[in-house]
This record gives structure tokens, C-alpha cells and sequence, in this order.
């Protein structure tokens, strides 16, 4: 037997202490000379080899117990995985990068975009690092590229997976960390929503080309409802590709869950339009999260472009007059629910007029 971790077999000792636990209660009993102790005695002898095979099976059942716990302690590795480590049989990583608009959503310091670009630095280091004691390939897939040829993709055609892929089974050295790192800081959000699943059809027919491998795949992603609103397609291809078999993991690069709401609409009521006349315009707001959204605060401001201003002022230094309305608080909009507040603005004179709504960046989201 070979273990990852040769010191903690020392712990195989501990088997003896069942053993000796049985001896030392078989010296506790005392001999008691009793009359009725002949009845007794009989029945003994006679199922005796029975009692001992009950306490021997329970005996080997707790030294069993023990020397199981050690082994999973050390980590045992049978014949057939020292060679997968020795270099046998690669481990292939494959990692598939959501690069969609909504990744540039940021919270504190970091988008969720430099979040999952983090991530696929630090599988790229551990392949590295693991390139030391054996064979590591390493394919990246990002969401946009994918998406965008499988629209232009023609199925009598065989696609150029070098040309859509970043990293395509690139065997992984020791200075591939710095490679992937030069590789990943000219990654860039799109400015499209990219659905998972052409980029997973298309890890399923990468995986199907090879084969006597290590398979581990990594989906970076936010997790986005909006882009993974297909549950039943992703769950079957993730199902073949585990069936492969391959390893999965979910990275997500979203901190914590907040609100997600967004201004789907600000228009003017339906009212006349004149100077010096108050004039009420609806904001509707949407809730795109899964809980309800509660104090939601709604900011107005109105710019007005003085027109006489206009004609004697370049456009690239005309500046409007802006005024802050009072903040706008809707209590509570429950998931998928859109609500409208009206708000009343004031322009004193004829010209240009623009009404901005917006929602404190904690609460707004795509």
C-alpha cells in the first residue's frame, strides 16, 4: 500500500487499542464462588463458541474501524492512481470563462469580471504547480467567443478550435502562470449576454476527443437567472460531461447576493408640456432578484439647457442647470414585480429639458 502522507500511517497502532481494551475487561472479572454458579457454567460452556465469535467479529469490526479512519487520514492510493501521478494519465483542466456584460456588475473594489479572471489564475498555478509530478494540459473556453461563432457556424463545417479558443490542450510548464497571466489582462467584458449553453456543447465535444485523462472543468461564472434561465439543457449536458467521467466545479464570482434592481421606463404623463407649467413623470423600477426589495430609494434630477446659452457657448462646455429632487422611497417590490412612482418637475423656461431616475449603485443591477 502506498499513502500521500507516510507519516500518519503511524497511527495504524491505534488498532491494537480495541485489543487491548478487551484484555484489560477480561482481567477486571473476579471469580465468585456462588452455588448456583454450576447452572450457570453449563449454559456457558455450551454456547461458548459462540460468544467468542460475537466478541471476536466485534473486536475485528472496531480494529477495522480504526485502521479505516488512518487510511482515509493518510490518503491511500492504489497502484493504478500512484501511476496517474507518476505521469500515467494526464489531468486535463478545462475552464470555461463567462466574459458577458453582466460580469462588470462591481461591488467594493473588484468586478465580478476580476473576480473569475482571479480565479482562472489560480487554476492555472496549481496546474503548474502540479506540472512538477506529472502531465498537465489546461483549455480555456470563453462564453462571448463561443456564442458568437456558433451563430455564424455552419454544421457542415468543422470548426477551428485553435482559432476560438484561448488556450486549446496547451501542455502546462512550469512558467505557464506567467503565460496565462500575460493571456488574461487583455480579457475584457462584452457588451453581450452570452448564454451558457453553445460554450458547454462545445466543452462536451472537446472532451469527447480525448480520452485516457484526468478531466476537472471549471464554470466561472455570476450565475446570472437571466443567462442560466434554461436549467433542463445545462443539467443534461453538465450530466455527460460528468458522465465522462469529468469533475465539475461551480466558481462564482459573486461576493454576497443584493439587490437587483433596474429603471426599465421614466416618461412624462400624459399631460401638456409648457414652461412654467409642473409637469409629473413616471419612473418605473423592476425587480430582477429572487427576494423582495424594501426601502428602495429613487433619485430624480432634472438639467435644463439654457437655450440663449446654447447659441453663444461651445457644445463641449455647455453646461445645464441641475436641480435635485427629493428622494423618491418605494417600501417594498416583491421579485419580478415592476412598481411606478410619479414625481413632479418644474421647468421655468422653454429649451432643453432632461429627467434622470437612478437607484444607489448597491441596489442597481443588469
Amino acid at each position: 500500500m502506498q499513502f500521500v502522507y507516510p507519516p500518519l500511517t503511524w497511527g495504524f497502532f491505534l488498532v491494537l487499542v480495541p485489543l487491548l481494551i478487551h484484555l484489560i475487561n477480561m482481567m477486571r472479572h473476579r471469580r465468585v464462588k456462588w452455588a448456583a454458579m454450576e447452572f450457570l457454567l453449563h449454559s456457558y460452556k455450551k454456547h461458548r463458541k459462540w460468544i467468542w465469535l460475537k466478541q471476536l467479529l466485534l473486536l475485528l469490526m472496531r480494529m477495522a474501524a480504526v485502521a479505516l479512519a488512518v487510511a482515509m487520514l493518510a490518503q491511500w492510493i492504489s497502484r493504478g492512481q500512484w501511476m496517474d501521478l507518476l505521469g500515467g494519465k494526464a489531468t486535463h483542466h478545462y475552464v470555461v470563462l463567462d466574459d458577458s456584460y453582466s460580469m462588470s456588475d462591481r461591488l467594493g473594489g473588484a468586478s465580478a469580471f476580476e473576480l473569475g479572471l482571479a480565479a482562472v489564475q489560480q487554476i492555472g498555478t496549481r496546474a503548474a504547480v502540479a506540472a512538477q509530478s506529472g502531465s498537465q494540459k489546461f483549455t480555456l473556453i470563453r462564453m462571448s467567443r463561443i456564442a458568437r461563432v456558433s451563430a455564424e457556424r455552419d454544421d457542415d463545417l468543422d470548426l477551428d478550435y485553435d482559432q476560438v479558443l484561448d488556450f486549446n490542450g496547451q501542455i502546462v510548464g512550469a512558467d505557464f502562470d506567467v503565460t496565462l497571466e500575460a493571456k488574461r489582462n487583455a480579457f475584457q467584458v462584452t457588451e453581450l449576454t452570452a448564454v451558457p449553453g453553445p460554450a458547454l456543447r462545445l466543452l462536451r465535444e472537446l472532451i469527447g476527443l480525448t480520452s485516457n485523462e484526468h478531466r476537472r472543468v471549471y464554470i466561472v461564472s455570476d450565475f446570472r437567472t437571466s443567462q442560466w434561465e434554461n436549467p433542463a439543457e445545462v443539467r443534461g449536458v453538465l450530466q455527460e460531461i460528468q458522465q465522462s467521467p469529468a469533475e465539475i466545479h461551480l466558481v462564482g464570482c459573486v461576493r454576497e447576493a443584493r439587490q437587483n434592481l433596474a429603471i426599465i421606463d421614466v416618461a412624462p404623463a400624459n399631460e401638456t408640456r409648457a414652461a412654467g407649467v409642473p409637469l409629473f413623470v413616471n419612473a418605473t423600477v423592476r425587480n430582477f432578484g429572487p427576494d423582495a426589495a424594501r426601502n428602495v430609494q429613487l433619485k430624480i434630477r432634472t438639467d435644463f439647457y439654457d437655450p440663449q446659452l446654447a447659441q453663444t457657448v461651445p457644445p463641449d462646455q455647455l453646461r445645464p442647470k441641475s436641480d435635485e429632487l427629493p428622494t423618491v422611497l418605494i417600501n417594498e417590490i416583491e421579485p419580478g414585480q415592476a412598481v411606478t412612482r410619479s414625481v413632479q418637475v418644474f421647468f421655468p423656461k422653454p429649451g432643453r429639458h432632461v429627467v434622470e431616475a437612478s437607484l444607489p449603485t448597491t441596489a442597481a443591477g443588469a
